[in-house]
């Protein structure tokens, strides 16, 4: 199932429930440029963001973050690394980094340090290189990767 960022926490969550009871296997993909990842004002973001992951978890709904580097892309919001805000705060839900970075060193390596230090946390492999993902695999084992 998709989310839409638009929608009160209310109608998103109602819409989680009504999506797992038909069988919904995970949501995706969230992208940062909606400006759910942190910022100064806030270190987690959107506060409405976090209900929804614990809603995620509660459901057994894994969640798909986009995570990677592009012309109409903020990168800002876009880094991997603010995921362990999310993974740290919300233990119980399974967070998928989508491209793990992408074509982007810096983001690579933030994203398989997250992958590393949070259980909850595995990595998506499209649009990334054999070589970052043979790192990925050395690094934080192939248990935590999704080939996609």
């Amino acid at each position: 199932m998709g989310l839409n960022p638009i929608l009160e926490v209310h109608e998103t969550i109602e819409e989680m429930e009504r999506a797992a009871k038909e069988g919904a296997k995970g949501i995706g993909e969230i992208v940062g440029g909606y400006n759910f990842f942190p910022r100064l004002d806030n270190p987690l973001g959107d506060d409405r963001f976090i209900e929804i992951l614990d809603k995620a978890g509660e459901l057994r709904l894994p969640l798909l973050i986009h995570s990677c580097w592009g012309r109409h892309v903020w990168l800002k919001y876009s880094d991997p690394i603010y995921i362990d805000d999310f993974a740290t705060s919300c233990p119980d839900t399974i967070l998928i980094i989508a491209h793990s970075g992408g074509t982007y060193q810096r983001f690579n390596e933030g994203a398989i340090m997250v992958a590393r230090k949070n259980p909850n946390v595995y990595l998506e492999t499209s649009w990334t290189s054999t070589r970052i993902v043979e790192k990925m695999v050395k690094e934080v084992g192939a248990e935590k990767i999704i080939f996609a």
